[in-house]
């Protein structure tokens, strides 16, 4: 009889709800890009009951309106699950997202585990962003996308929770194309500049990205080598584009450089199988998405040595001092010019990418749940 009740307690429901992201194929930011795989192997576990409330359209932090509102709203989503929901999984760092946890507080006969993810610690300046332990203290467990980042939170913000390390999951669109297509794409993209070798980087413009660096670098190579390189720069324009393009004229360089404000998954997976390179000389990343697309396109990869990267890269690709000009320029040779080495790093990026498949991370995701509840923290 008890071990009858034993294994029906370990087989019963789990019931998770989501706050952070849209369900679906609604892809408007990274945040939903890389869960919302997750979300659709979760829902095939038959273990599993998975709710999500849709945030997209509940906030729009232009609205200042919708601060006072946000939280009646939230106690009204909450009321049709009653006291079911075993664990809440806030999905986003933004303050406002930690408003579901004072709506938990109100409603009183819902009393779940509650979960937060926390993608890195980190300011736009790369500086520490000690708000966040605010934020963090709402929760009963913490999950993050590297090992750097749960170091973080233990380390620097001292936060005496469960931290859980699930990975970001590949998108299994991204894929390594033949060398004919990739020609042909080549050439439809870079029309007359479809014979120089190619540079992509894919991020942001915030300072810690570190993108005046590799300004810097694309300057020093395109005045010191034969064969001068382009730079493909994709990420959404902001005010300190203007910053970059007057270093960019000032260098004489503004014609080595391909601005893109924005491009779909199509378009990424073009531009990562025309390119030689994937280049990132971040100071602070918690994870890095486009890394793992890039080895899945069968390009090799120079990052920092800094936080995630190396721990995401591993052998796929070389690691640099971001600061250390001469170390990058020689990486760049390596990867253009070394066939036998540059080889090796693709064949290993093929073989790394088997560590982010979705279903994987899947699994990872749902140990870590199974793990959280049985550590005993708020189960009912």
């Amino acid at each position: 009889m008890i071990l009858n009740e034993k294994k029906e307690k370990q087989q019963k429901k789990i019931h998770i709800l989501f706050f952070g992201m849209p369900p679906g194929n609604n892809l408007i930011d990274g945040y939903s890009k890389w869960f919302s795989p997750i979300i659709k192997n979760l829902k095939k576990n038959d273990r599993l009951n998975v709710y999500y409330i849709n945030y997209n359209k509940i906030l729009n932090e232009k609205f200042e309106i919708l601060r006072f509102i946000l939280i009646p709203y939230l106690i009204y989503k909450l009321h049709k699950y009653k006291d079911e929901i075993d664990i809440v999984h806030v999905l986003r760092q933004n303050a406002w997202y930690y408003n579901i946890f004072y709506a938990l507080k109100i409603k009183k006969n819902i009393t779940p585990l509650k979960i937060i993810t926390v993608h890195d610690i980190y300011t736009a300046k790369g500086k520490v962003n000690f708000k966040i332990i605010k934020n963090i203290a709402h929760a009963d467990a913490i999950f993050c996308p590297s090992n750097y980042t749960a170091n973080d939170i233990r380390t620097i913000l001292k936060i005496n929770k469960p931290v859980y390390v699930t990975y970001n999951p590949l998108d299994p669109s991204f894929y390594c194309m033949g060398t004919d297509d990739k020609l042909k794409m080549r050439k439809n993209i870079l029309k007359e500049r479809s014979s120089r070798k190619v540079l992509l980087s894919i991020a942001s413009e915030m300072p810690r990205k570190n993108f005046e660096k590799l300004l810097e670098v694309l300057f020093l190579f395109n005045t010191s080598m034969k064969e001068k390189i382009l730079l493909i720069k994709v990420g959404q324009f902001t005010k300190l584009r203007y910053k970059y393009i007057n270093i960019a004229k000032k260098f004489g360089i503004e014609n080595d450089i391909l601005w893109i404000n924005y491009a779909n998954e199509k378009d990424l997976l073009y531009l990562y199988n025309i390119s030689d390179i994937f280049i990132t000389l971040s100071d602070v990343e918690g994870f890095c998405m486009p890394l793992i697309e890039a080895m899945a396109c069968g390009l090799p990869i120079i990052g920092s040595k800094s936080s995630a990267i190396p721990e995401i890269v591993g052998n796929a690709g070389i690691l640099v001092n971001n600061n250390d000009n001469k170390e990058i320029i020689e990486a760049i040779n390596t990867l253009l010019y070394n066939i036998d080495k540059r080889n090796e790093v693709i064949e290993n990026g093929f073989n790394r990418i088997r560590a982010f498949h979705e279903q994987e991370i899947s699994r990872i995701y749902f140990e870590s749940y199974l793990t959280a509840l049985e550590k005993g923290l708020n189960v009912k």
